[in-house]
């Protein structure tokens, strides 16, 4: 590509998700966009990383899936809204000498583009049609 090329586009840098690790209390919400696999730790363990867009800014952030998290998210919660609240540890569970994180999950039933377009949606350009008694001839 050339200079001259370059110059005809607004650019914008682009820079990796945040990596949200949990703090107790912590919510995460917005609309879930990604779920990839990594591989994370010497045993080169496989974990979820979920990739959220908080609607309002457009910011993303993601974390990684931990036993609760996986149990409760699944692939085809992409595109919809959800929360994911840290409630801190349950001490009576213990593996690998770690007690186990405790989340609250919420998804919602339709998918954030069927919330804001089609039912129950504003739509900018309503009542501005042409009708007939628009045109003077």
């Amino acid at each position: 590509m050339t200079a001259m090329q370059t110059k005809e586009f607004e650019m914008e840098e682009r820079k990796e998700p945040e990596l949200v690790k949990f703090a107790e209390g912590e919510v995460i919400e917005g609309e879930l966009i990604r779920v990839d696999s990594i591989l994370v730790g010497e045993e080169k363990n496989r974990v979820a990383l979920y990739t959220v867009r908080d609607l309002d800014t457009g910011k993303l952030c993601c974390f990684r899936g931990l036993y609760q998290i996986d149990r409760k998210l699944r692939l085809q919660d992409r595109g919809h809204f959800i929360q994911v609240r840290y409630e801190g540890e349950d001490k009576t569970v213990i593996r690998n000498g770690n007690a186990m994180k405790m989340f609250h999950v919420r998804v919602s039933k339709q998918k954030v583009s069927e919330m804001t377009s089609g039912k129950g949606s504003v739509d900018p350009l309503a009542g501005t049609e042409i009708t007939d008694d628009d045109i003077p001839f």
